[in-house]
């Protein structure tokens, strides 16, 4: 392969007015830096709650790109970080690429100060004031090469609502096609407003615990080729709609 092609998926859909504001900034900023890229924006079937993994399967037969990124609309990495991981893909190197280790997770006060600004400014230093938290990276930044995505059938449309789908796209690809290469990095993921679920938890808009019994199957079937092409052909044969408003 030369110089890859790069298309980026955003699953999108502003429920309750509170993400398009960085939304907007953030693909204005990767737009700025990668122009050659698609950048494909995608809602999913309207269905409730939102299903991130159909918003990505759908994104995914628009795009074009030898490289494909699923990119949470929040999110910002050094453009040099997902440079290296194209690069390691498209040089053979990696089978896909996870290209950071750590989220730096801003502050509704660092995320306000931040998307004011034009989205071409040099993003601001490190400050723990500026972070509610820095954790490990669990999704948020994928890239990999179409054919991994069409090794995996796509994400499994049985998930809805956040919660679980990106560790199974993880399990099922490094099962599927072959094991990724985490890089040494951090990216940026940007505030946006949470609510106290019944536990009493900070959760997302959205996001639930549904999704768990489904998530505990893919890790059980975690390298065991013939037991995840199973789970996930079965996924795509049920195919549910969700529930409409």
């Amino acid at each position: 392969m030369g110089k890859p092609s790069l298309s980026f998926i955003i699953p999108f859909r502003d429920d309750d007015g509170t993400r398009t504001a960085v939304k907007e900034w953030i693909v204005a900023r990767w737009t700025h830096h990668f122009p050659d890229a698609e950048m494909i924006i995608q809602s999913d079937d309207g269905g409730m709650p939102f299903s991130k993994t159909l918003a990505i399967n759908s994104g995914f037969a628009r795009t074009t790109g030898d490289v494909v990124g699923i990119l949470d609309c929040d999110v910002w990495i050094e453009p040099e970080h997902t440079r290296e991981a194209v690069n390691l893909i498209g040089r053979g190197k990696a089978p896909w690429v996870r290209p950071a280790s750590k989220v730096y997770r801003l502050n509704a006060e660092a995320t306000a100060r931040l998307i004011a600004q034009d989205p071409l400014v040099p993003f601001p230093p490190r400050q723990r004031s500026d972070f509610e938290s820095i954790r490990k990276v669990w999704g948020l930044l994928h890239l990999f090469p179409r054919e991994a995505f069409e090794a995996i059938g796509g994400y499994d449309p049985r998930f809805r609502g956040w919660g679980g789908e990106d560790w199974a796209a993880i399990d099922a690809m490094d099962t599927l096609w072959g094991h990724h290469v985490m890089l040494p990095h951090g990216l940026y993921h940007l505030h946006h407003p949470r609510l106290s679920n019944e536990a009493g938890e900070s959760v997302w808009v959205g996001q639930t615990t549904r999704n768990v019994d489904l998530r505990r199957r893919y890790s059980a079937a975690r390298d065991d080729p013939e037991a995840m092409r199973e789970l996930v052909m079965e996924g795509h044969r049920q195919q549910p709609g969700g529930e409409r408003d």
